[in-house]
């Protein structure tokens, strides 16, 4: 199944280009560590000489939130602020990082080197920005109709009745209505990516439709991944979660046996990003042809007799052949030909002919 073929390949990739992934990591661990100092600030700004630090470490409490949001109004601003900086750089980051990504995958060498790699990353980054601007006015459209169809279809499945387990439903199915689409958009803009490299593509309106064009044949195929990774990206988040919550943190030994596990976890989320770019163009490497099976077969030509243009049976054509053949040679024999003169006799009869002839005259006695 070519499914599972391109998963495999995704992961064999991802261990060849472990350098790629040191790279990755050690980048998001800067950003990572320059959010934190950011909250850090904003938040020892907020806590002044107030004990409610010390009382979080014993257990979160909803009511200190609150109390903190309403001494504090820029607070929230100010949080909000730095999450939406840190998600668009590392966006940007990852799209800088997919076409070194997906130009070291793709070769036949399984030896994955940074010099090519960041030659690959500088070489792509213009065309994905514009890739990336084509899909985020295809996502504005998207979004304003997905919109009106949620205002129009919300009323209908909440019905009469407005109690929490209804109004949950709806929310839940307009939420997957949303989720699905844009999926489908971002899948179409990622194998856009994979053509473009693939190919060489410089025009990026028509790259993009010949990604539409390819999700929509391997709908199932390209989805089907993109669900497998993705349950597996759910799973590398959510584990040091659980981990870190079932764990004392009291102690500094705990805390950093937490930090270090957390940072066991973002390294595997970094490979398994690459993985994922990895299948993508296993997968497009894999399905970009049709199988023979799938080929429309054109039906043979009928063979055209030839015409037969020997009227004369071929012994006879033979024998006039053997009994004229004498006569050629005869022919060949009285041609008169031209007698070959030299070059300097030549010249010689030229002068003779131009010279006048002089004629002695006989004078009679």
């Amino acid at each position: 199944m070519k499914l599972l073929d391109a998963f495999l390949a995704g992961i064999r990739k991802a261990l060849h280009a472990w350098p790629i992934t040191l790279v990755t990591f050690f980048v998001h661990l800067v950003m990572a560590g320059i959010a934190a100092l950011l909250f850090k600030s904003a938040l020892s700004n907020a806590f002044g000489n107030s004990l409610a630090p010390d009382q979080f470490l014993q257990g979160f409490n909803f009511s200190y939130v609150i109390d903190l949001l309403k001494k504090n109004p820029g607070l929230l601003q100010t949080v909000f602020g730095v999450v939406a900086w840190m998600m668009v750089i590392n966006n940007f980051l990852f799209l800088f990082f997919k076409g070194g990504i997906i130009a070291s995958v793709q070769s036949d060498n399984e030896k994955v080197t940074l010099p090519a790699f960041f030659e690959g990353c500088g070489k792509y980054l213009g065309r994905f920005f514009r890739l990336f601007f084509i899909a985020a006015m295809v996502a504005l459209a998207l979004f304003f109709i997905l919109g009106m169809a949620a205002g129009f279809l919300y009323p209908l499945m909440l019905g009469d009745g407005e109690t929490e387990l209804q109004i949950l439903q709806a929310a839940g199915a307009v939420a997957a209505l949303f989720v699905l689409f844009f999926s489908i958009l971002f899948l179409i803009a990622d194998y856009a990516q994979v053509l473009t490299v693939a190919g060489d593509e410089r025009k990026m309106i028509r790259t993009f439709w010949a990604g539409v064009r390819f999700m929509f044949r391997r709908f199932f195929s390209a989805y089907g991944l993109f669900l497998l990774f993705t349950v597996g990206s759910i799973l590398i988040a959510v584990v040091p979660v659980f981990a870190g919550v079932h764990e004392n943190a009291e102690s500094g030994i705990a805390l950093m046996g937490i930090f270090l596990l957390q940072q066991i976890f973002m390294m595997l989320g970094a490979w398994w990003r690459v993985a994922a770019v990895g299948g993508q163009v296993e997968l497009y490497s894999l399905l970009k042809r049709a199988p023979s099976s799938e080929r429309v077969q054109e039906p043979p030509t009928p063979a055209v007799p030839v015409p037969v243009m020997n009227v004369v049976p071929p012994a006879k054509e033979q024998n006039i052949i053997e009994e004229s053949a004498p006569a050629v040679k005869q022919a060949r024999r009285n041609i008169p030909r031209k007698r070959v003169v030299p070059a300097v006799r030549k010249k010689v009869l030229k002068r003779k002919t131009k010279k006048p002839i002089q004629r002695k005259q006989v004078v009679k006695t």
